[in-house]
């Protein structure tokens, strides 16, 4: 989808494509006015056809998701010399996930043809045919016009086992239509994404805030609760050398320091920003490892602090992680 030539907005997309009520909410007017330029999802569907004077082509495309680039490929036995070069023009465009593609060419009326006899299904029949009668007394007898009907028992194959190179260009135009249809859908299944991943992004940012302006006064409240529990504990009248208390206090603030976990943080959402916004190609596993490090960066300032606020947010990180991986497993 495109707006005056440029790439639509989250807004805008949404205006067409209407997102859920609960993901709109966390888009901010910043976020929302930023163009997404592509990543793509990895469900789409396409379907083409091409008519030659001496033959009909069709072509299906369907994809789905898939953790590695895998092309399945359906096309008359004859031309299976052309499957590798077929199969790589499909993964080159299409990248993550599985693709099957399907491919059918009828020969135009008057076109030589041969029909071919599979021997053995033939033989399979008949020898089904001795056994239903010898062990089981069944009656009947199987005739040509019988064998006929059955699959694969007869088969049609062109005089010419091979496609002339215009044909076989033929067959690449419509295997290209129907891959660009795919890709299409595709574009449309990431905007979404994207718009989705936009929104938990800056849940993430505000948490991870929330947590650096609490940790900063971790020392402080640290302290406080040191001396408090010193007084419980000494006897009446009895006090701590301040200097010896100042140097436990700021052993403990450099034990519980999760300034560099923030500093890493901050960057991951901002790679993943750049990804989300970038031009697509290997997004999917990009994201995978930067969500990863994200995750294991969020776990290493919950198991340094332990204060209920920050716990209550750095679980929140982790639910908004997971939601943006689950998301990730649809990006190609």
């Amino acid at each position: 989808m495109t707006v005056a030539g440029r790439p639509a907005t989250c807004r805008e997309h949404e205006a067409s494509h209407p997102v859920p009520p609960a993901v709109l909410q966390r888009i901010t007017p910043e976020r929302a006015t930023v163009a997404i330029k592509m990543i793509h999802g990895m469900t789409g569907f396409g379907r083409s056809a091409r008519e030659e004077p001496a033959l009909r082509i069709a072509v299906e495309l369907r994809t789905v998701n898939h953790r590695y680039a895998e092309v399945s490929l359906r096309l008359p036995h004859y031309l299976n010399y052309l499957e590798a070069r077929l199969r790589r023009r499909v993964a080159t465009r299409l990248g993550r996930g599985r693709a099957e593609v399907s491919i059918h060419i009828d020969r135009v009326a008057g076109e030589p043809c041969r029909l071919t006899l599979n021997r053995a299904v033939v033989e399979g029949l008949l020898e089904v045919q001795e056994t239903l009668r010898s062990q089981y007394g069944l009656p009947g007898e199987l005739d040509v016009a019988s064998l006929a009907r059955f699959p694969d028992a007869l088969s049609t194959r062109p005089a010419a086992e091979s496609l002339a190179e215009a044909e076989v260009s033929a067959l690449e135009s419509a295997l290209d239509e129907a891959v660009e249809a795919v890709v299409s859908m595709r574009q449309e299944e990431g905007r979404m994404i994207s718009c989705d991943i936009e929104a938990r992004l800056e849940t993430v940012a505000g948490l991870r805030a929330d947590i650096e302006q609490r940790a900063g006064a971790a020392p402080e409240v640290l302290s406080r609760r040191l001396q408090e529990r010193l007084a419980d504990l000494l006897p009446e009248g009895r006090t701590v050398d301040p200097d010896r208390l100042a140097q436990e206090v700021a052993l403990l603030a450099e034990r519980i320091d999760v300034t560099e976990e923030l500093v890493r943080l901050g960057g991951y959402l901002d790679q993943v920003r750049t990804i989300v916004q970038g031009d697509g190609e290997g997004a999917g596993k990009r994201l995978e490892f930067t969500l990863q490090e994200m995750n294991r960066e969020t776990n290493t300032i919950g198991s340094k602090i332990s204060d209920s606020a920050i716990g209550e947010r750095v679980i929140a990180i982790k639910l908004e992680l997971e939601r943006m991986r689950e998301q990730v497993h649809n990006v190609a």
